[in-house]
């Protein structure tokens, strides 16, 4: 099934987000918000919304919020460089919340009360814990006025057939958040693809899900005009009876009469499988390119930190093909290999894009098992050869 039109929805709702509830900000040719990510997002807001998007809707800078730049009051008097809105986006944890506290406190110091407007957005729900934490990091600033909501964002579409919900829950219903976090997906899914007439899944955390699909679907049936924002509600109902029988799930699921969801469906079935009745393959090792480069490296929302010298290793690193002699040549090549070695831990990461749509050599290679990927290298590198030889030929005689 393809998922373009979940992709387009994220994109929608961030460009949302970003313009804000009648403000109307991208009116004018002056972008005047400063988008501020947390790291563990950032990777997917860049694939629900390009930069030019952003752009559009407003946005001046994009910062981490780890590495957040000082603010430019609105009051200041260079009016060209002030940030009119600052909109922060985060995950809802702790830690990142305490961050966000600090930063905005010392803002609100360095400008003497002049702080911007501020939104803070908790993608994607918003915990009683983080509203604690902020409130009591901001009470010693005094007057801090900052606008607390939410972005749902849910799922994230990393490939046209895949989406992920790669957010990391805290806090120790985590695995109900998880749970409630699938079946709003689901449900999302459901009013963009049609409704899923078959829904089967082991586990008891997949018999929850599947009971809460059915639920959330029901109130929407119930009250067309319900916003997804108001089904976090279920969440908390949900939590007495985190496992209902059986019985609750049926088998097939009955058709509503109105016209809520598309009258045709694109699915033929929903299996849902709880981590917990297959304890054994996470433990297996994966053998295809992109498992292994997961395995070794870890791949976060399509995209992998790799250390810069994998990528362009230096000039000086490389040996000298001006050796006088082969012990010479030898030795410069151990030195220099000890020492890259060496420094390989001193040298900056790179976050590298593993975007299948944009990139022919990792759609060929993704799902191969790593035994066959040597000979694929070898065919694209004759190719290419071939295809330069072709366009430049050479003309040179030989002796």
């Amino acid at each position: 099934m393809d998922l373009s039109l979940m992709a387009m929805h994220t994109a929608t709702m961030l460009e949302a987000a970003v313009r804000g509830k009648g403000k109307g900000k991208a009116k004018g040719p002056k972008a005047s918000t400063l988008l501020v990510l947390d790291a563990g997002l950032s990777g997917g807001v860049s694939l629900a919304i390009d930069a030019a998007r952003l752009r559009a809707a407003g946005v001046a800078r994009i910062a981490a919020l780890g590495q957040a730049p000082a603010l430019v009051s609105a009051d200041a008097d260079a009016d060209a460089d002030a940030d009119a809105d600052v909109l922060v986006v985060l995950r809802p944890a702790a830690a990142q919340t305490r961050q966000l506290a600090a930063w905005l406190s010392g803002e609100h110091a360095r400008l003497a009360g002049r702080l911007p407007s501020v939104r803070v957005l908790f993608a994607p729900h918003r915990t009683l814990l983080c509203d604690a934490i902020l409130r009591q990091g901001l009470a010693s600033a005094g007057q801090v006025r900052v606008a607390v909501g939410v972005l749902a964002l849910d799922g994230v579409v990393l490939d046209a057939h895949v989406a992920s919900l790669d957010v990391a829950h805290d806090g120790p219903v985590a695995d109900r958040r998880a749970v409630h976090q699938a079946a709003r997906t689901v449900l999302k899914l459901q009013l963009l693809h049609g409704l899923i007439p078959a829904i089967v899944g082991k586990g008891p955390r997949a018999r929850a899900m599947a009971a809460l699909v059915l639920r959330m679907r029901r109130e929407l049936e119930a009250n067309p005009l319900l916003d997804l924002d108001a089904l976090d509600a279920l969440d908390a109902n949900s939590a007495a009876n985190p496992h209902p029988p059986v019985a609750a799930v049926p088998a097939k699921v009955p058709v509503p009469a109105n016209n809520i969801f598309p009258l045709k469906s694109d699915f033929d079935s929903l299996i849902i499988l709880d981590r917990t009745v297959d304890l054994v393959t996470p433990l297996c090792t994966q053998l295809t390119y992109e498992g292994l480069v997961d395995e070794v490296f870890g791949i976060s929302t399509s995209f992998v930190q790799v250390n810069e010298s994998f990528i362009s290793q230096p000039p000086s690193t490389l040996p000298s093909a001006s050796s006088s002699s082969s012990t010479a040549a030898t030795a410069a090549t151990a030195t220099t290999t000890t020492a890259a070695l060496a420094s390989a831990s001193s040298t900056k990461t790179k976050k590298v894009a593993l975007n299948p749509a944009t990139d022919r050599i990792f759609a060929q290679l993704r799902d191969l098992n790593f035994s066959m990927v040597g000979a694929v290298l070898s065919q694209n590198a004759r190719r290419i050869q071939e295809e330069i030889d072709a366009s430049f030929p050479c003309t040179c005689k030989r002796s």
